[in-house]
């Protein structure tokens, strides 16, 4: 299938990396915006956001894609934070 050469429960499997991504975001920028108020950490968040979908269009396989759709998923309640 596609680019990787994979099953789609394998594509599926990023999918769900994101979402435990963003479960373990809520404990840890939960944190960090407790500790040093919310701009801080929405810029950190935004910064790693930004990197990590960007080497996600550059992953060599499906398991290094699938671990860099983790990172987006922690960052993104980094903004769940700031607007709430």
């Amino acid at each position: 299938m596609g680019d990787f050469g994979t099953k789609a429960s394998m594509v599926q499997a990023s999918l769900t990396s994101c979402i435990l991504g963003t479960a373990f975001g809520q404990i840890i920028m939960g944190a960090l915006s407790d500790v040093h108020g919310r701009r801080k950490p929405l810029l950190l968040s935004m910064i790693v956001y930004a990197l990590s979908s960007f080497s996600c269009a550059f992953a060599p396989n499906i398991t290094i894609f699938i671990i860099l759709r983790f990172h987006p998923g922690i960052c993104r309640f980094g903004w769940y934070c700031y607007f709430s």
